[in-house]
């Protein structure tokens, strides 16, 4: 046979919930994800959402230098400096010092 609390001693949860911040015992566990989500900062306000931008730089060097080394292909770069190499045997590209 399952005994339930007293009233008092229901109170007496309630209120020590109340005084540390917590969920009130009676609570259904949805209604505490409610409140989970809820209490949450908004993407919005968020700083890690709003203010992030990758290390463009960074990631280009690093590309070109494994590019150098031979461990990063990058097929455009490659084609684009093909064709710049058809054009000063063309005579038409920039001269180069």
């Amino acid at each position: 046979m399952k005994r339930f609390p007293s009233k008092y001693a229901l109170n007496v949860a309630r209120l020590s919930a109340r005084i540390f911040h917590e969920f009130d015992p009676l609570y259904k566990h949805s209604s505490r994800e409610v409140a989970r989500v809820l209490a949450q900062k908004p993407f919005y306000k968020n700083k890690e959402f709003v203010n992030y931008y990758p290390p463009m730089h960074d990631i280009n060097v690093l590309t070109g230098y494994l590019r150098r080394l031979g461990l990063y292909v990058d097929d455009h770069l490659d084609f684009k400096e093909e064709m710049q190499r058809q054009r000063n045997l063309r005579i038409k590209g920039r001269k180069q010092n």
